[in-house]
């Protein structure tokens, strides 16, 4: 099972967060499918960005 590591960035303040997607995904394509739909950029007229969010997919334990 694989879940989706979110990292968030606000370059203006300098803010960063990182949180963990509650659904989790049998295969690493269907959580890189969904991973992409995170990803987001959000820049200025100058091309400097504000906001950036990032993902990256980690493999889940099962705990037994």
């Amino acid at each position: 099972m694989y879940k989706i590591l979110v990292t968030e960035v606000n370059h203006l303040t300098g803010k960063k967060s990182e949180w963990i997607y509650r659904n989790t995904y049998k295969t690493t394509q269907a959580a890189e499918k969904a991973a992409y739909a995170f990803n987001y950029t959000c820049k200025a007229y100058d091309n400097t960005a504000k906001y950036s969010r990032s993902t990256r997919i980690i493999k889940e334990f099962s705990h037994v």
